[in-house]
């Protein structure tokens, strides 16, 4: 969390949604730090409905995140390619594959991509 998230003032009751699991993916005192940061915005009178998620079945969430039509291992894979294209990179995404795991300790599914081999990549000079 680089910024903390500031709501427009307007005059009117505000209802805050933050809906989904993303909460579960940061650590405890990071969910903290973005609650107090929402509460302290929010006046006497507005409300915070706040969306979570039970915790699944291993086994599904791995189906779901390592799903047998590739969709979520393309939709990450295209970082690569957006990193080639828009800075200059020289990633060979054939050559990463896409990994769902389980994190039990965090209780959160974790994607990462692996290279299945060493490559030299440079950012083209177009970026930090």
């Amino acid at each position: 969390m680089t910024h903390p998230l500031r709501l427009d003032t307007f005059d009117g009751t505000t209802l805050a949604l933050y809906i989904g699991t993303s909460i579960g993916n940061y650590s405890p005192e990071e969910a903290q730090l973005i609650l107090r940061n929402l509460c302290g915005q929010l006046q006497t009178g507005d409300a915070l409905l706040l969306g979570t998620d039970m915790v699944k079945d291993e086994r599904a969430l791995l189906a779901a995140y390592d799903d047998n039509d590739g969709i979520t291992a393309a939709f990450n894979l295209n970082i690569l390619h957006r990193l080639n294209r828009e800075l200059g990179a020289n990633f060979d995404a054939a050559r990463f594959r896409h990994r769902a795991i389980w994190n039990s300790i965090e209780s959160r599914i974790e994607m990462h991509l692996e290279s299945a081999q060493e490559q030299d990549v440079s950012n083209g000079g177009g970026g930090p």
